[in-house]
């Protein structure tokens, strides 16, 4: 007497074939394609991110010493240009940057300053950057009209970020 028939199962394909290999490296080009664009979007766009926020925050400090002194605070660059886009100390000894009583939170990528308009009565803050080490400069400019007006932010080079 015999017993049941044994069944062999079909011997299997070894590694992947050709044509899946080339299916697999079209769909990793065609999600590269996408998500690396979005990707150095993003990246710039939080680069500008720094430069906005200091400069609102120097506008801000600027119109509260307004209210208090009388008078706008003019600083110059800080950290000293050359910017090249890596992260550097803001220069907390320097006198001219005193008055506004702010500082940033560690290292930045720019260089800021202020200006006084107009014979004093108005105020601008500036950042200088470059921050993709393209050799294209940013500068941003936060103009403040008054102590108690909002400041403006002005990208004098929209085209180059």
């Amino acid at each position: 007497m015999r017993g049941p028939p044994i069944h062999v199962a079909p011997r299997l394909r070894e590694g992947a074939g050709l044509v899946e290999l080339l299916v697999a490296i079209v769909l990793v080009c065609l999600i590269a394609s996408i998500a690396i664009p979005q990707y150095l979007e993003m990246r710039r766009k939080a680069l500008r991110a720094e430069p906005a926020a200091v400069l609102r925050t120097i506008g801000v400090a600027e119109q509260a010493w307004f209210v208090a002194q009388g008078s706008w605070v003019a600083a110059a660059p800080n950290p000293i240009p050359p910017v090249d886009g890596w992260p550097r100390d803001f220069d907390r000894a320097r006198e001219d940057w005193r008055p506004l009583g702010w500082y940033p939170e560690g290292q930045v990528r720019c260089s800021y300053s202020t200006t006084l308009l107009d014979r004093g009565r108005h105020v601008r803050a500036d950042a200088l950057c470059d921050l993709d080490h393209d050799g294209n400069v940013l500068l941003l400019r936060y103009q403040v009209p008054s102590a108690d007006a909002p400041g403006e932010l002005v990208d004098v080079y929209p085209e180059r970020y």
